[in-house]
Parts: C-alpha cells; structure tokens; sequence
C-alpha cells in the first residue's frame, strides 16, 4: 500500500510538472500578460510579436526554449518585462530581435 501511494504521488507530480507549461504560439496578434501561474512558457518554433500588439512579461517568469534549437522571438509591436532583484524574468536558449520599420 506505501508502495502505491508513493506511486500515485510521483505520478501526481509529473502530471503538475507536465500541466504547469504554456505553449507560445508562433504569431501573437493579440495584448496578452505572462504570469508567473503559467510559467514556464515554452518556445518551440520561432514567435513573431505583430505590429500593435503589447506581451507584459511579470516578474519571475520563465521562457524555455530547447537549448540546442535556440528560437527567435521577433518583436514587431511591444514587449515589456518587469522584473527584478528578487524576482527575475528567465530567457534560457532565446533570441531577442527587434523590427524597426
């Protein structure tokens, strides 16, 4: 019975670990905020941020790409990223270009 439970438990974990990631798409065209709750995102193909189109990055989040497929983030419109001292954004294996028109 300790057996299945600690069973049970690990196979809860991995499911949280599993459930905890957001997939970024590869176009955003629409304001949208990444919070901590959602973190890590993930990048698995190049992402465009469209012109007009504001991503707020909070403090402590992460971004994850594959680390030997880095991945480009392109901004067109907006991206602001709050961190700090106590709570930094992450960028691991990521790009940061920025289009100037």
């Amino acid at each position: 019975m300790k057996n299945l439970s600690l069973l049970l438990l690990s196979l809860f974990s991995i499911s949280r670990i599993v459930i905890a990631q957001t997939q970024l798409p590869a176009i955003i065209d629409s304001n949208i905020t990444l919070t901590t709750s959602y973190s890590p995102y993930i990048l698995n193909q190049n992402a465009l941020v469209v012109e007009n189109t504001t991503v707020i990055i909070e403090p402590g989040v992460i971004i994850k790409t594959d680390p030997n497929t880095s991945k480009d983030l392109l901004v067109q419109g907006e991206l602001i990223a709050i961190g700090n001292k106590n709570n930094p954004i992450l960028f691991e294996a990521l790009s940061l270009h920025e289009f100037q028109i």
